[in-house]
């Protein structure tokens, strides 16, 4: 799946606050996701991280982004892989109008 700088459709890791799995890359934070569940719960446990994955849709779509804002995030990393270090792709976060309308 390409991904043009929407999160819908992928999956972050929240933990029971609703907290998202964030990283830190160099001094940017960034929220990770991915394309499933199942990528997500294997970099959970390869993280030895807290949570549950939580699917992305239009209804949820701005509450992750302003939560992820708050936070310090600047953008998303798709499909990081702990083993490799690396990610599919990254993108920063969509402006709240856009967060909302893209799909």
């Amino acid at each position: 799946m390409t991904h043009n700088g929407s999160m819908l459709g992928l999956w972050i890791l929240r933990d029971e606050s609703g907290q998202p799995l964030l990283a830190k890359v160099h001094d940017d934070v960034y929220i990770l996701a991915f394309g499933s569940a199942v990528k997500a719960t294997r970099v959970r446990e390869a993280l030895g991280a807290h949570g549950a994955p939580f699917l992305i849709v239009a209804a949820n779509v701005r509450i992750v982004v302003d939560r992820a804002r708050a936070d310090g995030a600047r953008g998303f990393i798709v499909d990081y892989d702990p083993t490799l270090a690396r990610f599919t792709s990254a993108h920063l976060l969509p402006s709240p109008p856009a967060a909302a309308a893209r799909v």
